[in-house]
């Protein structure tokens, strides 16, 4: 059995994540039925930062703009016309 484990979850910017080990649930409920002393896993999570950077997600979507403007622009000088109907 694991315990006391600890990860990095890279998603998250830098937060630690440390597996404390399972614990005892007395009563879980659930559409199909409730489950009584079941097991769940427990966590401590600890922050390398405390706001994620989301500057990656900004340049992504101005490049994805930049692509699709481009695009276009060589379509209509390309004298590519579209079929319509």
């Amino acid at each position: 059995m694991v315990n006391a484990a600890s990860f990095i979850y890279i998603g998250t910017d830098g937060f630690t994540v440390h597996f404390d080990g399972f614990g005892t649930e007395p009563s879980a409920d659930f559409a199909g039925g409730t489950l009584l002393n079941g097991s769940v896993l427990q966590f401590k999570i600890q922050s390398g930062n405390s706001v994620p950077d989301t500057s990656s997600t900004w340049i992504l979507l101005l490049l994805g703009l930049s692509i699709t403007l481009a695009f276009r622009h060589i379509l209509k000088h390309s004298g590519y016309r579209q079929r319509r109907e």
